[in-house]
């Protein structure tokens, strides 16, 4: 949910028209107390021009307490909502008095959003990593527990020693699968704004570099540009090159759609029960040969920082994903 696009008063307007409302009804009283009082005398005359000064200022005040108080008082409620995780924390107020309260209301509901999202982001890698790191800590156990016998044979320690590497193997991997995907963040936001464009060419190199045996095919002019840093679009290419060498791929193909680039490729494809689950974080079907699952997930981190997207777009043949930019168009 976002704030509703709609003209509000800038604040500079409200504190100036109140400060012309003060004046202009301390001159109207001034101006028309000695003509009110040849009318109804100095007490009618006084009564009546304090009457209308009290309902002018009460009319003043309660423009004011819905144009700057209760918005203010509102902000406050929803950044506690927000610190102590309740969902309402999430949703825009009803009224915003001001512009400026206005975009203070957008970038707060963008603050509860961010901090909720990385809140469960936290939770869930968590609970992944507790997952992955079972099966390695089990082999470690169980064979650090038999290498204690005094009677093992010269085999079987061997053996043991071999399932000691891999598990340390596979553990080194998940770790730094996992501190890939908390530096992708903080690399995308650092390069973010930096006004660097990347073209066609550019990604077709980031792949040949990535996976030097494929074939790669560009159908797309380099006067199309995707905001991505040079350094970013490599590590992007790297993880899907990598990805369709490593299922079987012979050939990339980077096509010009509406909004980005379609990058294909002619491996085996991906099955529709593992498609829905291809950028969550350890999902992987090569888990015997190494993989991680993180390639796809840090990918999706690194363009959401350069306000990017990737998504799996089913085709016939090969895995496509179609990486969408906005204000590129084809």
């Amino acid at each position: 949910m976002r704030v509703a696009a709609k003209w509000r008063p800038p604040l500079i307007l409200v504190v100036w028209g109140s400060l012309a409302a003060v004046l202009a009804t301390c001159l109207v009283g001034v101006v028309a107390f000695p003509v009110l009082i040849s009318e109804l005398g100095w007490p009618g005359a006084a009564l009546l021009v304090a009457v209308s000064i009290l309902v002018s200022v009460a009319i003043l005040g309660a423009l004011l307490a819905r144009l700057l108080l209760r918005p203010v008082h509102a902000l406050g409620a929803r950044v506690d909502a927000a610190r102590r995780g309740v969902p309402i924390g999430r949703a825009p107020l009803p009224h915003y008095g001001t512009r400026e309260l206005g975009a203070m209301g957008e970038a707060v509901l963008d603050m509860a959003v961010r901090l909720d999202d990385r809140a469960t982001e936290l939770a869930a890698y968590s609970a992944h990593v507790t997952h992955e790191l079972r099966s390695p800590l089990t082999s470690l156990r169980a064979a650090a527990e038999m290498l204690e016998d005094p009677d093992l044979d010269t085999a079987t320690r061997t053996r043991l020693a071999a399932t000691v590497t891999q598990a340390t193997a596979r553990m080194e991997r998940l770790l730094g699968a996992l501190r890939d995907l908390a530096q992708a963040g903080e690399r995308g936001r650092a390069g973010a704004g930096g006004g660097e464009d990347t073209g066609p060419s550019d990604l077709a190199h980031a792949a040949r570099q990535a996976a030097n045996r494929l074939e790669i095919d560009v159908a797309a002019p380099d006067r199309i540009q995707v905001p991505l840093p040079s350094s970013v679009a490599q590590a992007v290419m790297d993880h899907l090159a990598q990805n369709s060498a490593q299922h079987g791929a012979t050939r990339i193909s980077l096509t010009l759609v509406e909004g980005g680039v379609l990058v294909g490729d002619d491996g085996p494809g991906i099955s529709s029960g593992n498609a829905g689950r291809l950028f969550e974080p350890f999902f992987t079907t090569r888990r015997e040969g190494g993989g991680t699952g993180m390639g796809l997930a840090i990918t999706a981190r690194l363009l959401a920082a350069h306000g990017g997207d990737i998504t799996f777009v089913p085709s016939d043949s090969g895995a496509q994903f179609r990486l969408t930019f906005q204000g590129v168009t084809a």
